[in-house]
């Protein structure tokens, strides 16, 4: 599910959030519109490894705007931190 952008200036790019805005601006989300994301777990140090649609981030890295330092919204499925908490409390 692609959000649409609500408008864009002239010369719009990917890496400047300024330059357009989103139809659901973020904090606006709800579970309707999150369910829908691409999921990643947060590992260790923080990174975070996507759980779905490993292709995915692709084209933002091939757009001529794009690049890995883009951000996009992704739904956090869990947290590396309670995954071993939960794995501990099971052995």
């Amino acid at each position: 599910m692609w959000i649409a952008a609500a408008s864009a200036a002239p010369g719009a790019r990917l890496y400047d959030p300024t330059s357009f805005t989103c139809r659901l601006p973020v904090g606006t989300e709800t579970g309707a519109s999150i369910a829908p994301m691409k999921t990643v777990v947060i590992g260790p140090g923080g990174e975070p490894f996507l759980t779905d649609g490993h292709h995915t981030p692709t084209p933002f890295f091939e757009t001529p705007d794009g690049s890995a330092d883009l951000h996009v919204r992704l739904r956090v499925q869990a947290r590396e931190s309670l995954v071993q908490a939960r794995h501990e409390s099971v052995h």
